[in-house]
């Protein structure tokens, strides 16, 4: 595989790989008290401790989670496009611009979602922010 087709091959995968990375991150967050240099930082998950662990460790999960519904694809597309002979290395950038770039909308969808899950906790326990 020439180094442009494997260049291509690594950056589909790098924000998907790196999403599935960053779960030791979250999970190590998770027993640490709010900080405001790594973890999930929204004003809700830095309003109390119990917040802020439930937030690394619910977008941990949510990160993983798309990072392996993307990188499963991924791999899969560039291995039909290899098997078949696909040598041409536009077709394999722009998979891998969709593959880099598709993921970082899940990041975004899983703020909506931590955030939903939040205020569902403060709801449920009567703490409402």
């Amino acid at each position: 595989m020439s180094g442009v087709l494997w260049w291509a091959f690594v950056s589909g995968l790098l924000v998907p790989v790196a999403m599935i990375a960053c779960y030791p991150v979250f999970r190590y967050q998770a027993g640490r008290p709010p900080n405001s240099l790594s973890g999930y930082r929204t004003r809700l998950a830095m309003s109390s401790p119990r917040n802020w662990s439930e937030a690394q460790r619910a977008c941990g999960r949510l990160w993983v989670q798309i990072g392996i519904a993307f990188a499963i694809p991924a791999v899969a597309t560039f291995a039909v496009l290899y098997a078949t002979g696909n040598r041409d290395v536009g077709t394999w950038q722009a998979v891998s611009l969709v593959f880099a770039l598709i993921p970082i909308t899940g990041m975004l969808w899983s703020y909506f979602r931590v955030e939903k899950h939040l205020r569902s906790l403060d709801t449920s326990t009567g703490n409402a922010t």
